[in-house]
């Protein structure tokens, strides 16, 4: 597959994500954290930041499970705003404040 996918938060839901897309043949991606490990020991890619992350990736998945790291995530000096580029994806999975949502689709 040449769709290269983002992961921003390899907890149970990002982490199961991320293995049955390894399994079905995606390029995957995170950001490193020590328990991010696992993933480059499964086939995928870590990388410094969410910045780097959107950069590289086609679609990001959030599954970040609090609203405050959603917005270091998003809006931080290193976050997803600062690498996005056209046609960038993200896809937020988590049960946030509309007005996030709002402010991440602007």
């Amino acid at each position: 597959m040449s769709t290269r996918v983002g992961i921003l938060g390899l907890g149970r839901i990002g982490g199961t994500a991320g293995r049955m897309l390894l399994d079905a043949g995606y390029d995957v991606m995170a950001v490193e954290r020590p328990s991010a490990a696992w993933l480059k020991q499964a086939g995928g890619t870590l990388l410094p930041d969410a910045a780097t992350l959107a950069q590289k990736t086609d679609v990001v998945i959030g599954t970040l499970s609090r609203e405050e790291d959603v917005e270091e995530a998003v809006f931080g000096s290193r976050g997803l705003v600062s690498g996005a580029r056209e046609g960038l994806t993200f896809a937020d999975m988590g049960t946030f404040s509309v007005a996030l949502k709002e402010r991440i689709h602007d």
